[in-house]
């Protein structure tokens, strides 16, 4: 389980998403891809005023779209030139919370519960109130949207046409990260708890109390394996898919990870790496 440089960076505050063999970094003010495969780069012109936390790229076929903070930004895949972009909040009180896409629309959680969409074709945008806390994670699958509350619901939104269509009490404490994989649905709460919902019923199947003894996200599934990973307790956890069963512990962290085939990919201050995983 050897770990490899894949390209130098200029930031910890490195933000990543991997599509089909190509990595999408956001490394400060500059947005870039590295193809896995050919280790070709692409560098866009388009350079960010701002760095900062707030940031996430989410894609579909055509496009990538980095959050940052009140504004959604819009990218081509083929060249990284930036195409669009749109303010949709002003301050704290209406940024964007979490995000994900289709081929047809940008969906956007809006803090305190509110919700915006974005068609892709037409570039409006529609607004819509959800809940009555802030959604901090987003997924989409086929006709819906899969959310986390501060509330510690877990959201079933219908895409079309828009609606909440289920809320359920899934943790005690913010429901902050939501994962969907196969016919389930993964779940990370500030409880330090990891649920594991039916996709279809939203019955819950398994828990996982004190997951962690801090903070932490859910980065993804490989070879079965649930992988967690905490920044503020410098490490990241591996778990049974089935039952959540802790299964092993390594001292990697970064603010954003992401999973590759069989590998993690993360990043320190000047490089990101890529580490093959094996159960």
């Amino acid at each position: 389980m050897d770990i490899k440089v894949i390209t130098d960076i200029s930031s910890i505050n490195t933000f990543m998403a991997v599509d089909n063999d190509v990595l999408y970094v956001l490394d400060n003010h500059k947005l870039f891809s590295y193809n896995l495969l050919s280790k070709n780069i692409t560098t866009s012109s388009y350079r960010f005023k701002q760095s900062g936390l707030s940031r996430r790229i989410v894609f579909n076929s055509k496009y990538l779209y980095v959050r940052q903070f009140c504004t959604i930004y819009e990218f081509s895949k083929t060249n990284l030139e930036k195409t669009r972009k749109w303010k949709i909040g002003k301050d704290l009180s209406s940024d964007i919370t979490g995000v994900c896409c289709d081929d047809e629309k940008v969906y956007m959680g809006i803090r305190n519960g509110g919700f915006a969409v974005l068609d892709i074709d037409s570039g409006k945008i529609e607004n819509f109130n959800i809940c009555n806390s802030s959604m901090w994670d987003m997924t989409e699958k086929d006709e819906y949207i899969y959310a986390g509350n501060v509330d510690a619901q877990l959201l079933r939104i219908r895409k079309s046409p828009f609606k909440l269509e289920d809320a359920i009490k899934a943790h005690k404490k913010n429901c902050k990260d939501v994962l969907v994989h196969d016919k389930f649905i993964y779940t990370a709460s500030s409880d330090m708890s990891i649920k594991k919902f039916d996709l279809d019923t939203l019955t819950e199947l398994k828990e996982r109390k004190r997951a962690f003894p801090r903070m932490f996200s859910i980065i993804g599934i490989i070879d079965n394996m649930l992988i967690c990973m905490s920044m503020s307790s410098k490490s990241t956890a591996f778990f049974d898919a089935d039952t959540l069963k802790p299964l092993a512990t390594e001292p990697i962290f970064c603010r954003n990870m992401c999973v590759y085939k069989d590998m993690i990919i993360f990043n320190d201050n000047n490089h990101i790496y890529s580490k093959t995983i094996a159960r």
